[in-house]
């Protein structure tokens, strides 16, 4: 039996590292171009970024060093929790196919004993040593249960998603959603599909806006919305929200020839991309000002100056570019389009936050973008 369990085991392994293989000159393009990206942006930051974090008390760099700590372990928490779910219960893994061959399920469940440490050991030890080079350090016992938590709220995240997951499969479609809501016209249709896709049904864009709401969070306590800090938060913010977008538009386009066969045309599938871009781009900048606005009256500073303008106008670059280049290389390719729209907004974000009067790039972006992508959605 647990001659089996390892020959399981070894399956799992050497699949994973046969994807690996064949994928790693794409995965290098990607990580070069990453690394290139990063590079460029600590050299323009460098200076600037030091002598502002030498400005900050000892205190605050402790309580940001150990804020960014939490949410690095949050964020391993989701990705342990999606683990422990597709090895439970997605469909095509190697537990899945050994139980539809009628494998003894004693065997399965040594199997799994074997492979779920393996890859909690994989995903946790870089994050723990990165954390600890760069953020922030805590003693062994500390860490021990600081893991140990994160690994039951994992588990536990995993396990009510199964059960919710197997109450889903038992109800109707309509019993779930309701009634479709009435559509008009197909933008409205499209609209109302994609913004249910984006805020309810797809786990990565969600993902992705919620560090999107939790980045700006530390200007609120800095109260000073001229503190450069808040340029490099609120443009990370915007990045989560357009790869939130990146992410969906993606994914509508592997499922496209649904849409193509119903007729509609690129400019009406550009348009609904383009609403709920500005839509959700428009809603995130308002809560970027909302909350820029508190801050500064909470410091009895001016309610509304041009810092707070420009940095609800940096928020909104990063979305707002996502629609003029989803088609430019190939809208599928998720990291190809992220380090395009990250390197083109932190360019034009850094033209904003110099003098407002850079928005007028914005309409000229957005001119040459939509005459650069014409007819492409039946290509993609």
């Amino acid at each position: 039996m647990h001659k089996r369990s390892l020959i399981l085991f070894r399956m799992s392994l050497m699949s994973r590292l046969r994807r690996l293989r064949y994928d790693l000159a794409k995965e290098s393009v990607v990580a070069f171009c990453a690394l290139v990206l990063l590079a460029l942006f600590a050299y323009i930051f460098d200076d600037f970024i030091n002598e502002e974090i030498r400005k900050i008390s000892p205190g605050m760099q402790r309580a940001f060093g150990q804020g960014a700590g939490l949410l690095l372990s949050f964020i391993g928490i989701l990705l342990t929790a999606r683990m422990i779910r597709q090895e439970l219960s997605a469909p095509g893994n190697v537990g899945d196919l050994v139980r539809f061959l009628g494998e003894d399920p004693q065997v399965l469940r040594s199997y799994r004993w074997l492979s779920f440490p393996v890859l909690i050991g994989f995903l946790w030890l870089p994050l723990i040593f990165s954390r600890r080079a760069i953020l922030v350090r805590w003693s062994l016992s500390t860490e021990l249960i600081h893991l140990f938590s994160c690994l039951l709220i994992s588990s536990a995240l995993a396990f009510f998603y199964r059960i919710h997951l197997k109450k889903r499969e038992k109800k109707h479609r309509s019993e779930v959603y309701g009634e479709p809501a009435p559509a008009s016209s197909p933008l409205r249709g499209m609209l109302i599909w994609r913004f249910r896709n984006l805020l309810l049904r797809n786990p990565y864009a969600r993902l992705c806006l919620l560090p999107a709401v939790l980045l700006p969070c530390p200007g609120f306590f800095l109260q000073n919305p001229e503190h450069p800090l808040l340029f490099l938060l609120v443009l990370m913010s915007g990045l989560c929200v357009a790869a939130a977008l990146i992410i969906q538009i993606a994914a509508d386009l592997e499922s496209s020839w649904f849409e193509k066969n119903l007729g509609v045309s690129h400019d009406q599938w550009l348009l609904s991309v383009l609403v709920l871009a500005l839509t959700v781009a428009g809603l995130h900048s308002l809560l970027i000002l909302c909350m820029m606005l508190v801050s500064t009256l909470l410091s009895g500073g001016i309610l509304m100056s041009v810092h707070v303008l420009k940095l609800a106008a940096v928020t909104l670059v990063p979305p707002f570019m996502v629609p003029f280049l989803c088609l430019q290389i190939d809208g599928r390719r998720v990291l190809a389009q992220l380090l395009s729209v990250s390197l083109c907004s932190l360019f034009v974000a850094t033209a904003v936050y110099a003098s407002l009067f850079s928005l007028l790039l914005l309409p000229l972006i957005a001119y040459y973008g939509l005459d650069s992508q014409k007819g492409r959605f039946y290509r993609a």
